[in-house]
């Protein structure tokens, strides 16, 4: 029975650092839905893997003691960031909005009928890579700050803006962003 639970435990912690890494990829758990940057976000885990940790613990997979382990281990091991560039919300969103001239939630409605934020720039006269250059400057301020505070190390930080200017681009024109460790 404990080799049982072993594995289950493991199998879940997969799952979730599976799930952590689309969701940090990603950043959205649903399409529709705003998310902000805030430190309590970075610092606790999110609701889906707390009720998915609170129902294991509930039918005697795992002890309150490993979910609790594991939610403390996947708060630490989260990237800076969190709610980063991407579609759903968030400072991306905010930042693209800021820079085409419109509120973020007339820029969510364009992305949410299938415009790209390239199209919507264009539509109100801005270039596109007027909003990619705002993209890429406040992935830079967020960065520093992150390593600033000691959330991200430097050798992580280059490796997130050695690839902000590719992401934003992906971003602006729809394109799906690649794996690139940025949040």
């Amino acid at each position: 029975m404990r080799k049982h639970r072993y594995i289950a435990a493991t199998a879940v912690a997969l799952t979730l650092a599976g799930g952590g890494a689309a969701g940090a990829l990603l950043s959205t758990p649903g399409a529709a839905s705003a998310q902000t940057s805030t430190a309590a976000s970075t610092s606790t885990p999110s609701t889906w893997m707390t009720n998915t940790l609170n129902t294991l613990v509930s039918n005697g997979t795992i002890t309150q003691a490993q979910a609790d382990a594991i939610s403390s281990a996947f708060a630490a091991a989260r990237p800076a960031g969190g709610a980063g560039w991407h579609h759903g919300g968030g400072r991306g969103v905010a930042v693209a909005a800021q820079a085409i001239g419109i509120d973020s939630a007339t820029l969510q409605t364009a992305l949410t009928s299938g415009q790209t934020i390239a199209q919507v720039a264009q539509a109100r006269g801005v270039d596109p890579q007027t909003v990619i250059s705002a993209l890429v400057s406040a992935e830079q301020t967020h960065v520093a700050a992150d390593v600033a505070s000691g959330r991200l190390t430097q050798a992580k930080a280059d490796q997130i803006l050695a690839n902000a200017t590719q992401h934003a681009t992906d971003l602006v024109n729809g394109a799906t962003p690649a794996a690139t460790g940025a949040a």
